[in-house]
């Protein structure tokens, strides 16, 4: 992947203002990243590690191969974001805004929590079929998706 390159996260202008850039391993690891806007940012192979990224804007965002291990993604907009290849374990990602696009899920390493997260979500659908249903509860394990639908009724948004 290449050496992590580490410097100061806001820009010259002293603000979360990223929009059109461009960052080739760029660790923002550790950083209070809460309402910056990435819109349309080349971000590849960028950390983002423990990173707080509540509310950040990533719409149209290149996020190929970046790091989103331990981040804060509460309602963070991934909105037509490129997320292929990246490795997505964030400690909370309640209320983020994603596109059904294959550069947002092809490669995408997902943590095991927010695999089984996403299949919860065909949940909140009415299924075409209760058999449908019951199949995807089996994929999860009725004692797992006991457990995660708490989770979720907790943070109803």
């Amino acid at each position: 992947m290449g050496t992590i390159v580490t410097m100061p996260v806001v820009n010259a202008r002293g603000n979360k203002n990223f929009r059109n850039q461009k960052f080739y391993n760029h660790s923002f690891a550790n950083q209070d990243l809460a309402h910056a806007d990435f819109r349309c940012a080349s971000l590849i192979g960028c950390s983002f590690e423990h990173a707080d990224l509540s509310y950040a804007n990533f719409e149209g965002a290149n996020c190929r191969c970046a790091d989103f291990t331990a981040t804060r993604c509460y309602r963070t907009n991934f909105k037509d974001a490129a997320l292929a290849g990246s490795k997505f374990a964030p400690s909370d990602a309640f209320g983020m805004t994603f596109s059904f696009t294959c550069e947002m899920f092809e490669g995408m390493q997902v943590a095991p929590l927010w695999w089984y997260m996403f299949l919860m979500n065909l949940l909140l659908m009415k299924a075409p079929t209760e058999e449908m249903e019951l199949d995807v509860i089996k994929i999860i394990g009725p004692e797992r998706y006991a457990g995660l639908k708490t989770l979720m009724a907790r943070r109803a948004l």
